[in-house]
């Protein structure tokens, strides 16, 4: 079942992989800036050792990131696979909202400009894939631009949404329309 991991993080995480529930464990631990807290008072929170910390993060700025990815990969990412843009974005700012006191706390950090531009390729790529491989559509030099379009709103404008309690329906309406309809489930694939 594709979607068993965001279940189980909608319902309870008791079917979680241990590693999966330790990385959320470490992600919740944190309640003040990524800037001023230090990976060692992080391990103290949650009660692991930095050898275990360093198992599952490179770095503490890494985790914004890895959440980040992991929802999108069974929200955004399936929109125009399984899912209609409205049910994809619903469940990942569901998600996203779960953890908002930890989002909104590292919206300014050091290092998110890295993790801005490592989030654009990514959605890039994923909205790419669908388009071509899942929708049968072409690349073209419009839909490039519609993909762009729509990554600086995803990635730019949400960010200061998000903080203040924004709703799915902005985003939603702020598809580019030809971008919107070529990855509706409506819409017939070729």
């Amino acid at each position: 079942m594709p979607h068993a991991v965001i279940d189980s993080l909608f319902t309870g995480e008791q079917h979680l992989s241990p590693e999966l529930r330790t990385k959320l464990r470490i992600l919740r631990s944190i309640d003040c800036s990524l800037k001023t807290v230090s990976v060692q008072e992080i391990c103290e929170k949650c009660g692991i050792s930095r050898a275990t910390f360093y198992y599952h993060f490179k770095s503490k700025n890494e985790i914004p990131l890895w959440y980040s990815k992991l929802i999108q990969e069974f929200t955004l990412s399936e929109v125009g696979r399984t899912l209609s843009w409205e049910d994809g974005l619903q469940k990942h700012f569901e998600l996203l909202y779960k953890e908002r006191d930890f989002y909104v706390s590292t919206i300014n950090m050091t290092g998110q400009e890295f993790s801005k531009e490592n989030m654009r390729g990514y959605r890039r790529d994923c909205i790419t894939e669908t388009l071509t491989r899942y929708r049968g559509a072409s690349l073209t030099e419009e839909f490039a631009f519609y993909i762009e379009a729509y990554i600086d709103i995803e990635i730019e404008r949400t960010q200061h949404w998000f903080a203040s309690g924004m709703a799915t329906r902005y985003i939603c309406n702020s598809v580019p329309r030809p971008l919107y309809s070529a990855l509706s489930l409506d819409h017939p694939t070729r």
